[in-house]
Parts: structure tokens; sequence; C-alpha cells
């Protein structure tokens, strides 16, 4: 009766119940799907050989992992081609924590125990490296699922997101391994919603967390340069007026001053693992080509900055306050400190790699003798299947349809999908290359399936979706039964070798054949400064490989591999770079070298 006598209460009270029950409904239904990418890609790792020896994935794994063990001893870096310099940085990071926790000392007699005990051993840190790429690959479902879902303002949306990373190409086999690509792809995604942040809203500080994200990311893989393109573009569609520039120069510096822990709590433990991993390089010797570098980076910076300023107090025509302006001169800035976080880190090795990447850029290094562009169209749905080319091809559309309603978000997402996708087929495309351009395709597929602000992804969108996801489901065993037939292929042939070979004896094997000597030759030794002096029982069949026989002065007592099979007499053949020998059968796939340099002669210059 009193609420009879209270017209209102009820309808007000019924409905607030009402809407906190929607609301915790929405959040459970929210968590379940979370749950679900993440059980989901969970499921995926675990299909994958986690279990398996280092060698597996030893490219690039090993190297990688090498390479961090040095940078750790104080050692000079030489695989920065990629140039993946965070991810050396964080092996060096870990395997120090963990030498601190064995040998209780960071003394440099301490760490090279604890280095030349884990390369005689990788399997020893196993748990580093699969541990990080599981974390990343991890960390990459979730961020799908989240920035989706508060991008387009619904679970749905991250729930599909979040499937469409679990059937980005080529990244499912490198859920588990130590390489670029699927840090790279992360910071797509970040980028994606950054970027998307800063032309919705005109943001000064998402564009400037969008120019910081390119620019680190850069120093992951060369790739990421690609998205300078979509960072143009959106910064000439939608940039931030004057004043706002000049509002959130004031609110940073205003913030700065009121909460110096905020910028303690990341500077300090930076400052100190720079010195930690710089205290044993300095000083150090930069070649004219690196300072060469370094000096241009830092001219353009600064001119940027000096030209800015210099309008903004000498004024001058408006075309040119739109190029010299404070905002562009920001985005200069934040590119280049993205940059300069890893650099910092790893001064010398940094500076070789930002002279490896312009090197790398104009087609000399790694690219050199590269023909671009020469692989046919027609082979890429070959290379990354029909589901990821057609979801690359609605995401261009999307671009397309955003083009047409003045809609910048899904044109910059088209546009990254385009520059990311044409440095994947620039060169001989590999699968995992066109992952970033799938991540932003994905995305401005998904705009375009969205009729209205924060609704449910309609039901006719998930026939796209899962159309993508479960070829990659269905292919997840794939490289985990590659790796166990190749193992069981040379299987025998081990057993048959092993207890054969004297002192002084190795067996050749071609290159990238499933040895742990042979592989560690290829992706270790000759990749890093130090290394211990490993005791080779299988050498490869390359000139390098031959170099280290003759330098060991060993004999070349078996051949294993393909020439081996079906052999039923005596025969000369030429073993890869090593030379002419005569090999005559033994078992399956092995042969014995009966005659050739290192065997019946001298190992000729």
């Amino acid at each position: 009766m009193e609420v009879q006598g209270r017209p209102g209460l009820a309808p007000r009270s019924l409905s607030g119940l009402s809407g906190r029950a929607a609301g915790v409904w929405a959040l459970r239904w929210a968590l379940l799907a979370f749950a679900t990418v993440l059980t989901v890609a969970a499921l995926i790792v675990d299909a994958q050989p986690v279990g398996s020896p280092w060698w597996t994935y030893a490219d690039a794994d090993a190297s990688y992992t090498g390479s961090g063990l040095n940078l750790m001893l104080g050692e000079e870096m030489t695989f920065v081609d990629h140039p993946g310099l965070p991810l050396t940085e964080v092996v060096a990071i870990v395997s120090g924590a963990d030498a601190l926790l064995r040998e209780r000392s960071l003394s440099h007699e301490a760490r090279l125990r604890y280095v030349d005990r884990t390369l005689l051993d990788l399997d020893r840190v196993r748990w580093l490296f699969r541990g990080v790429a599981i974390a990343c690959y991890l960390l990459g479902a979730a961020l799908a699922f989240l920035l989706a879902a508060r991008l387009f303002g619904h679970w749905s949306w991250g729930l599909a997101n979040g499937l469409l990373w679990l059937a980005a190409p080529g990244l499912i086999p490198m859920s588990i391994q130590l390489r670029p690509d699927v840090p790279l792809a992360i910071l797509c995604l970040v980028f994606a919603f950054a970027v998307a942040r800063a032309v919705e809203r005109r943001s000064v500080g998402w564009f400037s967390a969008a120019a910081l994200v390119v620019g680190f990311a850069g120093m992951v893989k060369l790739h990421a340069f690609s998205l300078i393109v979509p960072l143009v573009v959106a910064a000439i569609w939608r940039p931030p007026s004057e004043p706002e520039v000049l509002r959130s120069l004031a609110r940073a510096r205003t913030l700065a001053r009121s909460r110096p822990w905020a910028l303690a709590g990341f500077g300090v433990p930076w400052v100190a693992l720079a010195v930690l991993l710089n205290w044993e390089r300095f000083p150090f010797s930069p070649t004219r080509a690196e300072l060469s570098v370094v000096l241009v980076l830092a001219g353009f910076t600064l001119a940027a900055v000096l030209a800015a300023v210099a309008v903004a107090l000498l004024g001058a025509p408006w075309w040119i306050r739109r190029v010299a302006s404070r905002f562009h001169a920001l985005l200069v800035v934040s590119f280049v400190t993205g940059l300069a976080v890893p650099v910092a880190l790893d001064v010398e090795d940094g500076v070789r790699a930002l002279h490896y990447i312009v090197r790398n850029m104009s087609g000399q290094g790694v690219q050199e003798g590269v023909e671009p562009f020469s692989t046919p169209l027609s082979a890429i749905d070959d290379i990354v299947g029909t589901s990821a080319v057609l979801v690359v091809l609605i995401g261009i559309a999307a671009g397309v349809v955003g083009a047409v309603r003045r809609q910048p978000v899904p044109v910059v997402w088209a546009t990254a999908a385009l520059a990311t996708g044409a440095f994947a087929y620039a060169r001989p495309p590999n699968v995992h290359y066109f992952a970033p351009a799938f991540v932003f395709a994905a995305l401005a597929m998904l705009w375009l399936f969205r009729r209205e602000p924060l609704t449910r992804m309609p039901v006719l969108a998930w026939v796209v979706v899962l159309y993508a996801f479960v070829p990659a489901w269905d292919g997840r065993l794939g490289s985990t039964d590659e790796q166990e037939r190749f193992a069981a292929l040379v299987a025998p042939a081990k057993r048959y070798v092993e207890p054969r070979l004297g002192p002084g004896e190795v067996a050749v094997v071609p290159s990238n054949w499933p040895f742990a000597d042979s592989r560690y030759f290829e992706l270790v030794d000759i990749y890093v400064q130090h290394t211990p002096a490993y005791p080779y029982r299988y050498l490869p069949a390359t000139a390098t490989g031959r170099a280290e026989a003759a330098r060991r002065a060993v004999r070349p007592r078996f051949y294993v591999g393909p020439l081996a099979q079906n052999l039923t007499q005596s025969t000369e053949v030429e073993l890869g770079e090593l030379g002419r020998y005569t090999i005559a059968p033994a078992d399956g796939l092995v042969a014995e070298i009966v005659a050739g340099p290192g065997v019946d002669r001298g190992w000729e210059p």
C-alpha cells in the first residue's frame, strides 16, 4: 500500500533492479566469452610440441636465446637483422634474474658459468623461451578480445576478434616460438586501438601513443615501419586543433608535476636495467655509418621541434603551419621515443640495429639480392589460405565503404592492412608475414558488420568469423605432426651413427635437419660472440660447417641425408658445400664416407 501511495517509486525501483540484473548478466556473458577465447588459445598452445627439445624450433628460439645470454654476459650481439631487440632484451633480463637465483651473484664469473652451462644444454631454459612465447600468444588473444569489445561496445565483438586472432596466418605454430611475429601482431592490435581513438576523438594523447607504438614496433620487426603510412593518413585526415595540442601539452606537464611517482614507477626500473645491461659495454666506438644514422635521426627530430617553435613564434602561411606544426613535431618525438626505449637498454647493439634498419630498407643487408614483389599474386591464396584472403578483401572493402561515408577508422585500418600486406609481399612471402595485415583487416571487417553502435554482432556475421577460424583450429596440429615426422625419420640414423662415432670423428648432415649439434652450430654458434667449446658430433654440410671441421681437424665419418637413401654401392657425390666425397651404403639414411677432404687427404683451403 505504501508503494501505491508513492507513484513512480515502484516502477523506478523495478527499473533499477532490472538494469542492475541486466548488467550482471551482461558481465557474466562477457566473462564467459573472454574465458572462451583464452581457453581456446590455451588448447591451441597445448596442441603444439611444448615439451619437445630446444632444437625443434631453434630458428629462431636458439638464436634469440643465445643472443640474450650473450647480452646478459656483456658481449656484443650480432643478430639484430629483424632487428628483434626487445625480444633479446627480455631474454637477457629474465636469464639474468635466473642467474642471480642460481649463482647467488651477478659477477662476471657467475654469469659466465651460468651462460656456458646453459648454452651447452639449452633445454635448461626451455621454460624461458617457450614461456615468453606462450605468454605473448595468450596476451594477444586477451587484447584482441578486450580492445575489440571496447571499440565496438559489446562482448560479442570481442569474442569474434579473439577467434580471428587465433586464425591469423602463421601464428599458431609460433604460439610457442620466440620470434618477433606474435609480438608484432600484438603491437598492431595496440596501434589499431590507439589510432582509432585518435581519429574518433582527435586526441593528441592517442596520436602520440600510436606514434610511440610504431617506433617501438619497428625495433621488434622491420615490417612495423609500414605503419607510418596509416599513421600519416590518420594525422592528415583528423588532426587535433592547435589549441587542443597546447592544452594537451599543458595537461601533460601538470600531470608530470603532480604525480612524479607515476613517472618514477616506469623510469627508475628502466634506468636501472639500462645501467645493468650497458655497464660493461661502455665506452664503445660506433662506426661512421652507425653514427650517421643516429645523428640524422636526432637532427630530424630537433628540426621538427625547432620548426614548430619558429612557426608558432614568427608566423607563417597556413600551409607551412599545417606541416611544421606542434602536432607533427609531437608525432616525430613520440616515434623516436618508441625507437629509443629498447635502444637505451642496449645502446651499442641498438645503434647498430638502427643502422641495419636503414641498410635493409635500402635493399642492402638481408634484402640484398632479393627481387621485390617477385611472387605471383595468384600464389597468395596458397600461402595464407582462402579464408584469410576473404577476411583481408572484406577489410579492404570496409575501407572503401568508410571513405564513402567519411568514416576515418575503417579507412585507417584498411590502409594499415594494405601497407603491412605490401611489406609482407615484397619479400618472397612466408605465411606469418601476413599476420599484421590480417589483424587490421579483421577489425575493419567487424566495423563493416556493425549496424549500430553498442549492439551485439549480427548472427550472419558469425558465418564469416567461423569460416576463418575453423580451418585454423583444424590445422592446429599440423606443425606438431610435421616436426614429429621429421624427427622420427632420422631417429634410426641417430641410433646407428652415435655408437660408431669415435674421437675426432663427426657425421655430416644437411642444413637444418633435426640434429641438435648441427642446429646449434647454424643457429647459435655463428650468431653469437661467446659460446663454450661445444662437443660437436654432427656438423652441417655448409661452407661454415666445412671451415669448422677443418679448424678442429675432425674426420667426416658418416653422412646422414637423402643422398644415402637407396644407395647400393660406393658412389662419388657432392656433399653440400663440403666438397666431393666417396660414400658407401651403411643403413637407411646413413652412408659411410670413405674418401674426400679430411678423410683420405687433408682439408684443402
